[in-house]
């Protein structure tokens, strides 16, 4: 029966493997370069990363793919909500000239009704300060992490020790 090993048990068991062989040779002299070496074809550990990456390629294609159509289903379906609009319209419009309120059939019923009335704003200018919601000041996170990296002390403030990240450029 084989059992299923995911990425992060393989690329751990290499990692040991890595390690204990680093361990065993350090302790004669090697430079870096032949330490490397000794390593790599000791262990699967690059065969093994570089496979990962192959996945995470593939992944990025389907991810891809998954967006795009998204996109697609996103078009077609602001297109077919314009047609139900449309449709509506042309229905509320016969309905409205040939004066019918209510039309019954086996599977619904079509009412015109009275919508409520709607606020126009002509010009806000001239609309008294009552009517306007006072707003609280908004943290400028732009200008404090530029302030910030240009060495400008900001009490309650400050920058973190920034991280790590992988980069896989493809040929």
């Amino acid at each position: 029966m084989s059992h299923y090993r995911s990425p992060q048990e393989m690329v751990q068991d290499e990692l040991s493997k890595w390690n204990e062989i680093k361990n065993i040779i350090e302790s004669e002299e090697m430079d870096e370069q032949c330490l490397l070496d000794t390593l790599e074809g000791e262990t699967e550990m690059y065969e093994l990363l570089l496979a990962i990456e192959e996945m995470i390629s593939e992944k990025e294609g389907e991810a891809d793919y998954i967006k795009k159509r998204i996109e697609q289903f996103s078009i077609r379906e602001k297109r077919i909500r314009s047609t139900i609009k449309t449709l509506k319209n042309v229905m509320l419009s016969a309905m409205d000239k040939a004066e019918i309120k209510t039309i019954k059939g086996p599977l619904a019923t079509i009412t015109m009704k009275s919508t409520a009335r709607k606020l126009l704003i002509e010009d806000e200018s001239e609309i008294p300060a009552d009517y306007w919601i006072k707003q609280d000041p908004k943290l400028d996170k732009k200008k404090l992490l530029s302030d910030l990296k240009d060495k400008v002390l900001v009490q309650g403030a400050n920058l973190d020790n920034g991280g790590i990240s992988l980069q896989i450029r493809r040929t």
